[in-house]
Order: structure tokens, then sequence, then C-alpha cells
């Protein structure tokens, strides 16, 4: 397989999907990520087809609810829009029709994953609605031992989940550090990884500007990191996942610079 690169289309929100897999597959991209939910499950054999159309790979990311992060301001606003998933929704809610393709879920759901092969559990746990974490990351180790999970390693969720921060505002800014807790999960995880959400941060700017930042951008360790994924001979998928607020306006420049960037870094 060696490494692919996708883009996940919530990094063009508000592009129609037609439109958005066409700029990703011009961009250079391998394939597309994109969030399924109770209200786009059953068109996800029209977004199969667009796929084909573009020669575009495609995986699945789960929808959230409000009560699992309502730290964030855009969460918010969602919500009452109506587009987040209600409060106690089930995985099987959201999965989409006739699923062919892997999707990436929440670590605290690897109970309802342990029949569903498809699913790709990621390095993230989210809120419990007390402010808490669902499950916490010594918990995760062990399930992980026990069970052999497929797996998604991403180093933003992953350093605020090693450091038990609720955002990346809380998050060190030491590069030694950062470096030495990403060497830490790699180490146990990397025989499980299956993609990589490559994520830039930077603390200063505030808990929800600070994140998902274009690569380069903040202080996440990520040619260091790379370099650790090369060592070990790892092939799969990786994702930049950079928000819509730090990427807008979408211009096919700056996709083809995101491409290159990701590409370097894994010397593709």
């Amino acid at each position: 397989m060696a490494i692919q690169i996708f883009l996940p289309t919530i990094s063009l929100a508000g592009t129609p999907a037609d439109r958005a897999l066409r700029k990703i597959k011009n961009a250079g991209f391998d394939g597309a990520e994109m969030v399924v939910s109770s209200h786009n499950r059953g068109q996800a054999n029209q977004i199969r087809e667009l796929a084909n159309k573009y020669g575009l790979g495609l995986r699945w990311h789960q929808s959230w609810s409000l009560a699992e992060n309502r730290t964030h301001w855009y969460n918010v606003v969602a919500n009452w829009l109506g587009m987040l998933e209600p409060k106690g929704y089930s995985l099987s809610d959201i999965l989409p029709k006739n699923q062919i393709e892997p999707i990436v879920v929440y670590a605290d759901r690897w109970q309802e994953t342990l029949d569903r092969p498809l699913a790709l559990l990621q390095t993230c746990s989210v809120m419990n609605g007390e402010g808490k974490r669902a499950l916490s990351l010594d918990q995760f180790k062990r399930i992980a031992r026990e069970y052999q999970p497929r797996l998604v390693f991403d180093t933003q969720h992953y350093l605020e989940w090693h450091f038990d921060c609720v955002g990346v505002g809380d998050l060190p800014t030491d590069r030694g550090e950062l470096e030495a807790a990403l060497w830490e999960g790699w180490q146990e995880f990397h025989h499980l990884v299956e993609e990589i959400h490559c994520n830039d941060f930077d603390p200063k700017r505030g808990h929800s500007r600070g994140r998902n930042l274009f690569p380069g951008d903040g202080v996440a360790p990520l040619e260091s990191f790379a370099v650790m994924v090369l060592q070990t001979g790892w092939e799969g998928v990786v994702v930049p996942e950079v928000s819509p607020l730090n990427f807008f306006p979408y211009r096919n420049s700056t996709m083809r610079h995101l491409y290159e960037d990701v590409s370097g870094l894994f010397d593709l």
C-alpha cells in the first residue's frame, strides 16, 4: 500500500461534495475522508460514486454530539442548526449504508466496534458530559493490548490525551517534551496503526483557533514524528486535518501546497 495522503472534506466545510472531491483530486490527494452522520448516512452510495468518478479512495469519520464536546463554540452552533447527533446516540445510528470502507471511531466507542472489522479506533476519547474523558489513556492502552484493534494515531488528540488536556490551549510548547510523548505513543501503538492524523497546533492561539493548523504553522514536532514513522517501516493513510477556520479560502494553490508539505514530511 505504501503511504497515501487523504484530505478530510470537513476541511472544505460548506463545499458541495462533488466540488470538494474534485478539488481534492486536482490537488493531488489519493483520497478523501468524510464525516458520516445520521443525516447523511443514506447518501453513502452517491458519495462512493463521486469518489469513483474522481479516482479517489474513500474513508469515513464518525460524527459526534454536543454532549461529547461542548467546549468549542462551533459545536454549539452546529448543534443549534441540528447538525450534530443527539445525546445517547449509538454507532449503529450513524454508520454509512452498505458500509464497505473503513470508518474512524472515537476510542471510547471500542465496545461497539468489537464486531465491526472496518472500524478504526482513533487515539481520542470524547468527554462524558461531566468535564472528564469517557476513557483514560491508560485504560485504552490495556484495551489495545488485549483486543489488538485497528487504530488511527492522531498527533494532536494523542497529546491532549497524554497530557490530560481538554484542549490544545493547555498543551506544553516545549518541542522535546512533545517529541518524547509522541515517541512513547508511537512505540505503544504503531504496530496497530493503519491511519495517521498528522495535525499541528499552537497553544498560544487558544482552544479553538490554535488547533488543526496548516502543518508547520504550529509547535507540533511533525518532522521528527514523521522520521519515527518511517523508521518503523509503517505504511498506511496519512490525513492532515486542517480546520476550515485556518484553511479558508480553499484555493487550489493552498490545497496543493498542503499535499506537497505532507508528502515532503513522509518523503514521498
